[in-house]
């Protein structure tokens, strides 16, 4: 069984998925490695295994917390020490400068939008999953 690679200092936020304003990737952060990723992003970072530490203060993020980080112009990853390193999903996206109302499962700008999603929800205009069927 081969040991996995170091997440290496060279790792950029660039070289990430892009989808629609959005970056996304995968990490695997080695025993002492550490990386600086690019904040001119709104950043969430999902641990699901390990122990990682995030921003100058260290913040010990553990296997199924997530961490929110915006604002600065860099943030720093780092495996906590003594621990094995840690695997984190990262979610980046260019920030929208727009108001954020949510209730429930919905997220809009407006209060006015969240009640008219609730409306078109309830009365079935936003459409459905139809069930396989079993053969």
């Amino acid at each position: 069984r081969s040991s996995p690679a170091p997440l290496l200092a060279s790792t950029r936020l660039s070289a990430l998925k892009r989808r629609s304003g959005c970056k996304t990737g995968a990490f695997l952060l080695a025993p002492r490695a550490e990386i600086e990723i690019p904040t001119s992003f709104n950043v969430a970072a999902y641990v699901f295994d390990g122990v990682v530490n995030f921003g100058a203060d260290r913040l010990s993020v553990e296997n199924g917390q997530m961490a929110m980080m915006s604002g600065g112009d860099t943030f720093q990853v780092s495996a906590a020490p003594g621990q094995k390193g840690g695997r984190f999903l990262l979610l980046a996206g260019d920030p929208i400068n727009e108001p954020i109302a949510r209730h429930g499962p919905f997220v809009m700008n407006t209060d006015d939008e969240i009640q008219a999603a609730m409306k078109d929800y309830q009365s079935g205009r936003m459409g459905e999953i139809k069930r396989p069927q079993v053969i």
